[in-house]
């Protein structure tokens, strides 16, 4: 399977606290045509899939059910530094590893990382990409208390190119921008709940 960044993956669940675990049984690990891509790099998951879903369930049963959690739009991008944008998107924006699919190289194949309920996938910048979209203005990130968050990001040394202030939408919002240039923005207000 394909996500939209044309990584091949194998979905699996869990968070960053838990002990990391190989994927393992029939089918995990396969690509498009049952090309193995764990062998340069086992994929890595974070958590068990297999533990919610129950005796006797597949983990992809789990995962693709009609009740699971998170969100269906799942944005996508490339990095040229993936492993190292994975530990800003973590460490600063406190992203959970969710999966992450290493190379031989040191690049990502596809990772999948957390942020409440939401997602984002990403991969290595691969020969033969174009040019960065220049459409691609960034992502919001919802959080409950902004002004204690705010701070910790500011005191990661992370450029901050919007401070944080009221909107006249309601909330509070800043902007970050991350090692190579995509810029986020994180706010309080939240869109699911807001009353219009």
């Amino acid at each position: 399977m394909h996500d939209m960044d044309g990584s091949d993956y194998t979905a699996c669940t869990g968070s960053r606290s838990r002990f990391p675990q190989t994927v393992s049984g029939a089918g995990a690990g396969l690509g498009e045509a049952g090309r193995d891509i764990t062998r340069p790099g086992p994929a890595v998951r974070y958590g068990s899939a297999a533990k919610r879903a129950g005796p006797g369930k597949s983990e992809g049963s789990a995962i693709m059910s009609s009740h699971r959690p998170g969100s269906t739009v799942i944005p996508s991008m490339r990095y040229r530094d993936a492993p190292a944008a994975i530990d800003w998107l973590c460490d600063v924006l406190g992203f959970e590893r969710h999966l992450v699919v290493p190379m031989d190289d040191g690049r990502i194949a596809h990772a999948q990382l957390t942020h409440g309920q939401g997602m984002i996938m990403l991969g290595s910048v691969r020969d033969g990409d174009g040019p960065p979209d220049p459409a691609f203005k960034g992502a919001y990130v919802v959080v409950g208390d902004i002004e204690p968050f705010y701070e910790r990001v500011r005191g990661t040394g992370s450029e901050i190119v919007m401070e944080l202030e009221a909107q006249e939408y309601g909330g509070k919002l800043f902007s970050v921008q991350d090692p190579e240039g995509h810029v986020w923005h994180v706010g309080s207000y939240d869109p699911w709940t807001a009353q219009h």
